[in-house]
This record gives structure tokens, C-alpha cells and sequence, in this order.
């Protein structure tokens, strides 16, 4: 098996403060999901978009595949991703983290151990709160996921602390970040638009594929 080949990018559905899925974002004429899922294929070997929503000629250039553990959010959606994933670590985010950090996932991949060890994942931490996208993931947790959702929980955060998660303090990220602008999403139209203005004040078209 593979160590790190595998991406998955969590598409879930309609989201109350935009008014639609996340999954259509559009940010100066290019479609938000299209461009994470190509900038990670030249990285990737495995790009998995996980989506109850996407359908049609959406699927066409994708890898989609569908929650099987339904209405336990991002972690219904990871394990869905980590039961496809053809590695044995994924790098998982979100499709509205539009500053993709490419100098930073190649970090994370570094950090992993060596296939004769094992970590369940590694994320980054502020203080005593994680950031658990842009972060690597084990194969090895979907069965702890499965056990963990059983009894009705369904926090990311909780879940990795029982796991033992490895965390990648603030300050060696901010090396990569200083602004934190890669752990960013956009969840209301005013992040939007704050987003599509920043891009028109610097005079790019589109976001930059680092």
C-alpha cells in the first residue's frame, strides 16, 4: 500500500449562511472544488471528493464517493474518504479552504513516520484547539470512527484527542503561514466577497496554484 498517495476533499451539502452547497463556490470564474481537486492531482496519485450532493456531469472528472455513516459531518465524511483511499495516509480538507498550501502539505508528508511505525493523524494545534483539515489521516481509523459514532458523538476535535492525534505546534506552521490564511474557509457571502476582492486588489484572475 501506498504511504501518502491519496487526497480527499470534503464536499458536504447545502450550508445555511452561504444559502448553497459549498461545493459550487466560484471565485473569479472558477469553480472552487475543480481547482483544489486539480492543484492536489499534481501532487496526488488519489484525489476523492466526498459528496452526498454532486451528481451529473459533476461526477465526470471526479472521484466521488458518499457518506456511508450519514448526518455525523466532517466525520462521516473522512471515513467515507479513508474507506476509498488507496494509501495508507490521506490529506484531507475542506472545499472551502481555498488557500491551499502546497509547501505545507509537502512539511506534513515529512513528518510522517517511516512504514514500520504508525500515527492515527497528524494535525495542527493552536493552543488547545486543533485545526483537523489540512492534515494527514490513517487509513487505520475507520473502525475507530465507526466505534466512536455509535455512541452518538460526532465532535472531529474529540474524536482525534481519543485517537492520540501527533500536532504540529502554531509557531512551525506559521513559518508556512503567517497570516493562517491556509487553515481560512469560506462560510458566509461576505467571506466571499471579502475573498474575490482581495484577489481584484492584488490583480490576479484566480487563486495561485503554489
Amino acid at each position: 500500500m501506498e504511504e501518502t498517495g491519496t487526497a480527499i476533499i470534503l464536499a458536504g451539502g447545502r450550508s445555511t449562511r452561504m444559502g448553497f452547497g459549498k461545493e459550487d463556490l466560484v471565485i473569479n470564474g472558477e469553480r472552487l472544488l475543480y481547482y483544489l481537486y486539480d492543484t492536489l492531482r499534481m501532487r496526488f496519485a488519489q484525489v476523492i471528493v466526498v459528496s452526498n450532493t454532486l451528481a451529473g456531469s459533476d461526477t465526470k472528472k471526479l472521484e466521488v464517493v458518499s457518506d456511508e455513516l450519514v448526518g455525523f459531518g466532517p466525520l462521516g465524511g473522512i471515513h467515507a474518504g479513508l474507506q476509498a483511499a488507496k494509501s495508507r495516509y490521506s490529506y484531507v480538507l475542506a472545499c472551502d479552504m481555498p488557500h491551499l498550501n502546497m509547501d505545507y502539505v509537502s512539511f506534513l508528508q515529512s513528518r510522517l513516520p517511516s512504514p514500520d511505525r504508525e500515527i492515527s493523524a497528524l494535525v495542527t494545534a493552536v493552543g488547545c484547539r486543533m485545526e483537523p483539515f489540512n492534515g494527514f489521516y490513517n487509513r487505520s481509523l475507520i473502525d475507530p470512527i465507526r466505534v466512536f459514532v455509535a455512541t452518538g458523538r460526532k465532535s472531529l476535535t474529540e474524536f482525534l484527542r481519543s485517537q492520540n492525534a501527533v500536532l504540529v505546534d502554531e509557531e512551525t506552521a506559521r513559518r508556512f503561514s503567517q497570516d493562517w490564511s491556509m487553515f481560512a474557509n469560506i462560510n458566509t457571502p461576505s467571506d466571499l466577497l471579502a475573498l474575490t476582492t482581495s484577489l481584484a486588489t492584488k490583480g490576479c484572475r484566480t487563486l495561485d496554484k503554489d
